[in-house]
């Protein structure tokens, strides 16, 4: 350390280095504790030498791809940051971005395609209920909103209805999360709790709304859809737990694309290997990820070298960190 200090002259950046880097070593969990403040200290901390989260950042609205790189060599850093850009410029690129992490993805001991696909479409819905949730949270603070506006040029009768429509989808994901869910009640226990209410969603769209003089009656008016939405889902109920389709799922992402008014959505899927508590689980996923993506569905998947890694034939861009 004495002698780091001789070519750094700034005590308070060292200090900040060493804190930095004991939180956020290869085997933390960055991904469940990437609130704001710690993305400003991974933003503190990041040399861009290669150009690799201005790339990331840029291409990742664009097309899918794969991030490849040893244990400790940046890529859920990366991720997350990437993320953070992309979200800071939604009304540039009008891109929402989702980060998952491969390890929180927990299937059965013994399990089908079917039941794999349930299992990683519950997960999905969960990831996305609550990154888009969080980001509606973020418009109460002025700069959020201010961008947010632009996607709809200032009209707020566009704005009103897009953000109750975002937020009937998210309980109708959770309606249907649930629902299937009812087949895989062996789960890990909490693997694929959700935890969005509807008083929730509706407590949220009230606080939105009050940003542009909406009548009080807007709470009420979006419970009672709710109401209504879940009653259909309910009414399909047997639909959900005999067969899922892969397509109603890209079916339910494309609609969120549409309904925020955005061009693109992108998922970037961290700690690929770690899939291999199952030989399947891999291929499982791959096929997948094969139903859903093209525009306006991206994927970017991260993953170590040198281990196996299955992905499907399609031409997948890449990124290769190093030491």
């Amino acid at each position: 350390m004495k002698e780091l200090k001789k070519y750094i002259e700034d005590d308070d950046f060292l200090e900040a280095m060493n804190i930095a880097f004991a939180d956020l070593r290869a085997d933390y969990q960055l991904d469940l504790d990437a609130r704001k403040e710690k993305i400003t200290e991974l933003e503190k901390i990041h040399v861009d030498l290669n150009g690799n989260l201005a790339d990331l950042s840029s291409i990742a609205t664009k097309s899918s791809g794969l991030v490849t790189g040893l244990r400790g060599t940046g890529k859920t850093h990366l991720f997350l940051l990437a993320r953070h850009n992309i979200l800071s410029k939604i009304d540039e690129n009008k891109t929402f971005c989702v980060y998952l992490n491969a390890k929180r993805i927990h299937a059965p001991e013994s399990f089908d395609q079917e039941v794999f696909n349930r299992v990683f479409c519950v997960f999905l819905y969960s990831e996305i209920s609550k990154q888009i949730f969080s980001y509606l949270e973020s418009l109460l603070e002025e700069k959020y909103w201010n961008k947010f506006l632009q996607l709809f040029d200032k009209d707020f009768n566009k704005i009103k209805s897009a953000i109750e429509n975002a937020l009937i989808k998210l309980s109708l994901f959770h309606s249907i999360a649930l629902i299937g869910s009812q087949k895989l009640s062996k789960l890990d226990k909490g693997s694929e709790k959700l935890t969005i209410s509807e008083n929730e969603l509706v407590e949220l769209n009230a606080k939105l709304s009050a940003k542009f003089d909406s009548k009080p009656s807007v709470s009420s008016e979006l419970s009672s859809k709710l109401r209504e939405e879940l009653k259909k889902v309910q009414a399909t109920e047997s639909t959900y737990l005999n067969y899922l389709n892969l397509d109603d799922i890209r079916t339910q992402l494309v609609s969120i694309v549409k309904v925020l008014n955005i061009n693109t959505m992108t998922i970037f899927v961290d700690e690929w290997e770690k899939l291999f508590y199952n030989e399947k689980a891999q291929e499982y996923l791959s096929f997948i990820i094969d139903r859903l993506v093209d525009s306006p569905i991206l994927f970017w998947i991260g993953a170590v070298p040198y281990t196996r890694t299955v992905l499907s034939s399609r031409h997948w861009r890449r990124f290769a960190l190093s030491n």
